[in-house]
């Protein structure tokens, strides 16, 4: 999925569904920032295939967080620090299995 930062330019993300996978964010200048997932919910109320991933690793511009994106075909959020309050709305999920 694609996140929209209003301060930056885009960028992408990729996860998958499982703890002890990974997460990445296409950071700065095309580097590839790998996060450790350490835990993964599904949220079915936000639609078939919705779920919450939280990873521990980095940012779009490399600084250490903690990570918590929220994942759907219909919209995203990826919130630094968990602070979803703050957080940089994404683009609808492709890929996401209805089961």
């Amino acid at each position: 999925m694609t996140c929209f930062p209003v301060d930056n330019v885009p960028f992408k993300v990729t996860t998958n569904d499982k703890a002890g996978g990974v997460l990445l964010i296409e950071g700065a200048h095309g580097v590839i920032r790998k996060n450790e997932i350490e835990e993964v919910e599904n949220i079915h109320q936000h639609g078939v295939g919705s779920m919450v991933v939280i990873a521990n690793g980095f940012d779009y511009n490399g600084r250490h967080r903690e990570i918590e994106l929220h994942v759907s075909k219909q919209a995203g959020m990826l919130a630094v620090n968990r602070d979803i309050e703050h957080g940089i709305p994404c683009g609808p999920a492709v890929g996401v299995s209805d089961d």
